[in-house]
Formats: C-alpha cells, sequence, structure tokens
C-alpha cells in the first residue's frame, strides 16, 4: 500500500479540508429545504449552503449540479432528471456522463463514480482531458488516482504533469536514483559530457549515501573518545591495527584534509550495522559477558604463555563465538587465527563489547550521525535537486545548470537509449517534486519535502509534510504548525507520525499497527526533554491503527504470534 494514500484516509480524520466551488463545476447534492422564489438549502459535496436554482425541485431528491454563477449568491444548473433512490455511484456515474454528452468506458466510468463519492468537485473540460490519459494508461487504478489528486488540487490536466506526478507517486526516489546510476557506470558512448557526468555522479552519490566520505566534525567526535573509537574498532569500521592515540593524532593534526586509516566509510551499511548492534544492546552485552566467563582464563593464559589453544579448544571457542555474538554481530573483518596476537585481539574487541557503557556513548555518536546526516540530506534536497530550477532561471541567480534537474536535463539532450529514458524519468520525478512541494492560501502554506531513504540507512523514502498559519504580516508563525513524517521501516514498518503545535505545545499522533506503546513510552521522557531546551511542551502522544479496524486486528494477531513481548528494535531517532 502506499503510506501516501494511507494518510489521505486516515488523517482526513483528524482534519477535513475546507470545500471551495468554481464556475462550471459540477458535483452531486440533494435538497434539505426549499424557500421561495427558486432558493434551496442544499447539501453540497461536503457543504451546505443557500443557492439560486434554474429548476423547481423537489425535498430530499438528489441531482447533478452545475455551478453557473458565482455573484452575490451561487447559481446552480440541474443536469438532467433526480438521480434513482438508493443507486450506486457506477449507475449515477453513467447519468451524468450521458447528461454532458461524454463517452461512457468502463474506466472513465469508474473514475466519476469515486469523484462522485469523494464529494470532489469537477468540471466538464477535466473530464475530457482525463479520458486519453485514463485509456492510455497501462495501469488505469494508477493513472484514476492521480488524476483526482490533480483535480482535488487544481493542477492543469495535461500530460507532463500527469507523468511527472505518476512517476513522483509510485516510483521510488532512491530506486529512480539507483537506475539512472548504473547506467552511468556502464559508460554509454552517448553521453560525451564527462565533467558534467563526474558532477551527476557526485549528486545522485550524496543524495544516496554513497560519497565515501566522512564529515570531519563526526570523525573528530571520534577522536575525542576513546570508547567510541574502541566499540568501532570491535565491529571493523575502524582498522584493528592502528591504536587510539596514533589515529587521534592524525585527525587533530589535519582536521581539513587528509583522511584517518578507516577501513570502511560512514556509509548506509555502516548506519544499519550501528543500528542493529543498538537494537540488540542487551544480547550482545550479556553474550559478551558470558563468552568472558568461560574463555576470559583460557585466551589470557594463552597470550601470556605465547602458545595458542590445542585444536580441540580452538573448535569449541570458534563453535560459540558463532552461536552468540557473531549471530549478532558479524565481525567479517576479524579473521579467527589460532594465534597468540589474535587471540589478544579478540579478547580485546569482547571485553569492549561486554561494557554497557559503551554502548550509551556509541548510541549517542549515532543520534548525532543521523541527524547530521538527516540535515544534510534536507539541505541537499532543497538547494541541489533543483526545487527552484525555473526561479533561478527567471531571477538570473545561481547557474541552475549545476543543480541536478539542470545536469539531467544535460544527460538527456546529450545521449540516447536506456540512458535516455532513466534521465527522463528522474526529471519527471523531479518535476513531481516541483509540482507538490508547495500550496499556499491566505491564511496556510503547505510544503511537501520528498528524501531518499538509502543516504539515511532507511530501507524507503521518507516523506514530509509542513502545515503553517500565517501571522498579520504573511510570515509563519512558529506557534501554530504541523509536521508530518511518512515512512517505511524495517521493524515498524508503515509509519505516520503526525505533529501538530498550537501556542508552542506540541500533540503528536502516531499511526501504526504494531505494538509500539513500550517503545513510546520508553523515548517520552528523552523527548519531552528535547523540546523544553527549545522552549516547547508536550502535551500528548496518541497512538492510532494505520489500516483499518480489521486489518489491524490480523496485523496485531501476526505481530503477537511472531514477537517477543518486549518489542526490539528501534528504527529510526531524529
Amino acid at each position: 500500500m502506499n503510506i501516501q494514500v494511507v494518510l489521505q484516509n486516515q488523517l482526513s480524520k483528524l482534519k477535513e479540508p475546507a470545500q471551495t466551488l468554481r464556475l462550471g463545476q459540477i458535483i452531486q447534492g440533494h435538497i434539505l429545504k426549499l424557500y421561495p422564489n427558486n432558493k434551496a438549502h442544499i447539501q453540497l459535496g461536503m457543504m451546505q449552503l443557500i443557492a439560486q436554482l434554474e429548476a423547481s425541485l423537489e425535498i430530499g431528491n438528489k441531482y447533478h449540479f452545475q455551478v453557473q454563477s458565482m455573484e452575490n449568491m451561487t447559481h446552480l444548473k440541474v443536469l438532467g432528471d433526480p438521480l434513482p433512490k438508493r443507486a450506486p455511484n457506477e449507475m449515477n456515474a453513467t447519468i451524468l456522463l450521458r447528461q454532458i454528452g461524454l463517452n461512457n468506458t468502463k474506466a472513465v466510468q469508474e473514475f466519476v463514480a469515486v469523484l462522485l463519492h469523494e464529494k470532489i468537485p469537477f468540471d466538464k473540460g477535466q473530464i475530457q482531458q482525463a479520458i486519453p490519459l485514463i485509456e492510455s494508461s497501462a495501469n488505469k487504478e494508477q493513472a484514476k488516482a492521480v488524476l483526482k489528486e490533480m483535480i482535488v488540487n487544481r493542477m492543469p490536466i495535461t500530460d507532463s504533469v500527469f507523468q511527472a506526478l505518476s512517476v513522483k507517486q509510485f516510483e521510488s526516489f532512491t530506486e529512480t536514483i539507483k537506475a539512472i546510476e548504473y547506467e552511468l557506470r556502464q559508460n554509454h558512448t552517448g553521453y560525451h559530457h564527462q565533467i558534467t557526468s563526474n558532477n551527476l555522479n557526485k549528486q545522485l552519490h550524496q543524495l544516496t549515501g554513497n560519497t565515501g566520505q566522512i564529515q570531519i566534525a563526526l570523525i573528530n567526535t571520534i577522536a575525542e573518545n576513546p570508547e567510541i573509537f574502541n566499540v568501532l574498532k570491535a565491529i571493523g569500521i575502524i582498522d584493528d591495527n592502528i591504536p587510539f592515540s596514533t589515529w587521534s593524532s592524525r585527525v587533530k593534526q589535519n582536521p581539513d584534509g587528509v583522511k584517518p586509516n578507516i577501513t570502511h566509510y560512514f556509509n548506509v551499511e555502516t548506519v544499519k550495522q550501528l543500528q542493529t548492534i543498538i537494537s540488540q544492546l542487551d544480547k550482545v552485552h550479556i553474550q559478551a559477558n558470558t563468552f568472558l566467563n568461560n574463555w576470559g582464563n583460557v585466551l589470557q593464559t594463552s597470550i601470556m604463555n605465547q602458545i595458542p589453544l590445542s585444536e580441540e579448544a580452538f573448535t569449541m571457542l570458534q563453535n560459540e563465538l558463532n552461536r552468540s555474538i557473531f549471530q549478532h554481530i558479524p565481525m567479517k573483518h576479524m579473521e579467527l587465527v589460532n594465534h597468540p596476537k589474535h587471540l589478544q585481539t579478540l579478547a580485546s574487541n569482547v571485553e569492549v563489547l561486554g561494557k554497557q557503557e559503551n554502548f550509551v556513548k556509541i548510541d549517542h555518536f549515532l543520534q548525532h550521525f543521523i541527524k547530521e546526516s538527516f540535515t544534510e540530506q534536507v539541505r541537499t534536497v532543497l538547494q541541489d535537486v533543483g526545487l527552484q530550477y525555473e526561479k533561478a532561471i527567471l531571477q538570473d541567480e545561481k547557474n541552475p545548470l549545476h543543480s541536478l534537474k539542470g545536469m539531467v536535463l544535460q544527460l538527456i539532450q546529450s545521449s540516447d537509449g536506456v540512458l535516455q529514458e532513466q534521465g527522463t524519468k528522474l526529471l519527471q520525478f523531479i518535476n513531481g517534486l516541483q509540482l507538490q512541494s508547495y500550496s499556499e492560501t491566505d491564511k496556510m502554506l503547505q510544503a511537501n519535502l520528498l528524501l531518499p531513504g538509502e543516504g539515511l540507512g532507511l530501507d524507503k523514502d521518507v516523506a514530509l509534510s509542513f502545515e503553517g498559519k500565517k501571522d498579520e504580516d504573511g510570515k509563519i508563525n512558529p506557534d501554530y504548525c504541523r509536521v508530518v513524517f511518512f515512512l517505511d521501516l524495517t521493524n515498524l514498518e508503515e509509519t505516520i507520525v503526525d505533529m501538530q503545535v498550537q501556542k508552542r505545545s506540541i500533540s503528536i499522533t502516531i499511526l501504526n499497527d504494531h505494538p509500539i506503546n513500550t517503545i513510546t513510552q520508553s523515548l517520552k521522557p528523552l523527548l519531552k526533554e528535547g523540546l523544553q531546551r527549545l522552549d516547547y511542551h508536550l502535551s500528548n502522544i496518541t497512538l492510532k491503527p494505520l489500516m483499518n479496524q480489521k486489518d489491524t486486528m490480523k496485523k496485531q494477531n501476526h505481530v503477537y504470534k511472531n514477537q517477543p513481548t518486549s518489542y526490539q528494535g528501534v528504527d529510526y531517532r531524529i
């Protein structure tokens, strides 16, 4: 299920959108009360109004109405006879299509039926423009979903807008980037501009977190903390052969340049590995100490006497490691060799993993890393993707050709075949981001943002929606806003976090189908403390099911059968 579709279904229960009518729109309604001079009180979609009618109607009957005029009073034209009582929306759609003179194919009938059922006003021209887009689409259900959104948001019903929104809604940002990265690696002859190719690759790598770079600030954090350094050595991120003092002095002496001797960089896999270890902290801690109790003296004897273990003892040691610690921390970098030097390294690493206080520090470091990565990813999407591409051209600002959109346009013009096809898809995705990035009314502003999830160590993209109330000067009022996170997490799966701010008091609604109350309660004090430092107050946290009640019960039964009572695995903290 597309998580953004879920949002429309679930969050609509929290806040109903305001509905306005425009000239020429058609909507289904029924008569509540009649007044003299052909005036009537009408339930029209989601609102009630007093309208001037052009025909005599009967109380209680349903009709299709078309807006004729909005001056002083809404003037409505009745399209045809009263609708059959208790008729399904498909039948009403058939009647309406006949009334306005449009072809009635099954796909179009179903599309109009959805608009009538969801009380979405539309005009004849919109349906006329939507018909060829529906009929030519390979996936008509997806096409209808996109077109419905276009009508709701009053977007032009054109092929270019339709294609952009289709790619944006039903493709993954991360997968779209990875597809074009793959094609660029094939070294296509059609793409001649090597410099642009290198710059494009750099931009793409930055979005997916595959730059192979470590932020200097993060390296400095490690350089000040031997405990963090030792844990990273124990799990294979930092080379086993380098002492802390040497590594730390290199970092401090070369703050801007030379990289320390690190075998693995802080990329997506590193983040996932650290998250896995933190989520299994209790098991790793217990198993490391159990191993040291069983083997500590044996290993120390071997190391002090500079003799290997017996073959039988070494085999037993390997078996115990494989069924305990290595189940949670597969230290592939560590080749188990029956030699005192290697055994000493093993004993030191396991001792580090046995100290719980080390994991507290590594947990804080990981949180800091994720926060920095998240901030950097937001900055990259806002500044480098090209969301302001056309505005920059119009206002002659910073050269937009250096943005991701500018480079993709150059790629499309100078390539062909699969590379051009993948470039076009990425361009359409960026266009879709632009179309949905921002909307504004006199009193409210809404902004949407999509971040490639892989660069943050997540399996899927992260969608965010920001909604703010304007003050008298037209500026955003920080005391009244709403931020919604759309997440698809490894352990918790599809999750929506809806945060609303009223006079610096924050209420949070979490929509998820797992039993997460224990996790929520454990993190609540940390959240409360962090908000207080920013002069905000946490009023409440509410948990709600994401799916409908029937599906929720099914999923909960499955979860309870397959999970221990204390739910393990926190996916992501910002």
